[in-house]
């Protein structure tokens, strides 16, 4: 463990340190997106010093700084999009490369998946979960965002490929083409996870106050780990652009920040095991998500929508 907390501190606060992200002359730029970014990695290492010591607390059970941590990654997210016009716009997310810098498109997209964390820095809280639940228009925001996400949200926002991943002209070198290659794979085979087991499972489960103690702790955790993926990943990129830090470093940590969570799956596997009709709705789901057509997709969500929200004769 302090292995592991050593080398966190050194690759995001030390290393960029060292390399006058926040001092030196090359500060006089993009202050707010600079210095947002060094106030998040404060905020998310204290959000897990509160979780880890602090959670049987009531004031940790319902803490403020998941939703302070999910404000500052889209103040991240706008600022960068707005700040680094002379990025590309390419399908290529420019991401999964040793070369390339990370597109607009790409940059623009992910702020789709930062407002979903955002919501889950709601929709986790217990205390603003049963307010919301309270209105017709709480409950109506619910319904958007526990069901129709990819359907009401994310047209606004550009969609890059994974099968256009490393496409650009010199985006990856030939030495790394393999390494890059198989790395975007993990990365898709991990969007599918999340969207629908980290995503709209664990969704489901606090609609349904189907969690035990035990169990809300463990997805608070959870949640706390996937809170920061997108912006700590495009933070990685920079370190790998800014030559802070060698390309296939950046990648490899990014890769074991999101499989982190497989890690978790002997942990879960009595909240799986319990709700074993909501997991086949889940495997559903991403048949339907394998069609790439979104008139299917749409249709899954309604079909979760009736059979949670109004068939409640199923025992999920």
């Amino acid at each position: 463990v302090s292995l592991l907390i050593a080398s966190t501190l050194y690759v995001l606060i030390i290393a960029p340190f060292r390399a006058g992200f926040w001092t030196g002359p090359r500060t006089s730029k993009h202050k707010i997106h600079r210095y947002m970014g060094m106030a998040y990695l404060i905020q998310s290492f204290a959000a897990w010093i509160e979780f880890v010591r602090n959670y049987d607390d009531l004031n940790s059970k319902d803490s403020v700084l998941p939703h302070f941590i999910a404000i500052n990654g889209l103040i991240q997210g706008w600022s960068a999009f707005f700040s680094f016009k002379v990025l590309p716009d390419l399908d290529d997310p420019g991401y999964y490369s040793d070369q390339a810098v990370a597109s607009r498109t790409f940059v623009h997209e992910n702020i789709f998946f930062t407002l979903l964390a955002s919501w889950g820095s709601v929709y986790y809280n217990e205390t603003w979960r049963d307010n919301l639940q309270s209105s017709l228009l709480g409950q109506v925001m619910e319904a958007m965002w526990v069901f129709f996400p990819y359907v009401m949200v994310r047209p606004f926002f550009p969609t890059t490929s994974f099968s256009s991943a490393g496409s650009g002209r010199r985006s990856r070198s030939e030495r790394n083409e393999t390494f890059y290659r198989y790395g975007t794979l993990a990365v898709k085979f991990f969007y599918l996870w999340a969207k629908y087991f980290l995503g709209f499972l664990v969704n489901s489960l606090w609609l349904l106050k189907g969690t035990t103690p035990e169990q809300s702790k463990f997805l608070k955790g959870m949640f706390l780990l996937n809170l920061g993926t997108v912006s700590i990943a495009i933070f990685l990129h920079t370190l790998r652009f800014k030559k802070v830090l060698p390309a296939k470093l950046t990648f490899s940590i990014y890769l074991l920040q999101i499989y982190a969570t497989f890690s978790a799956i002997p942990l879960a596997f009595d909240l799986f095991a319990s709700h074993g009709k909501l997991c086949g709705m889940m495997l559903l789901g991403i048949l339907a998500n394998m069609t790439r057509k979104r008139e299917v997709h749409a249709a899954w969500c309604c079909l979760m929508l009736y059979v949670i929200k109004f068939r409640r004769d199923i025992e999920w």
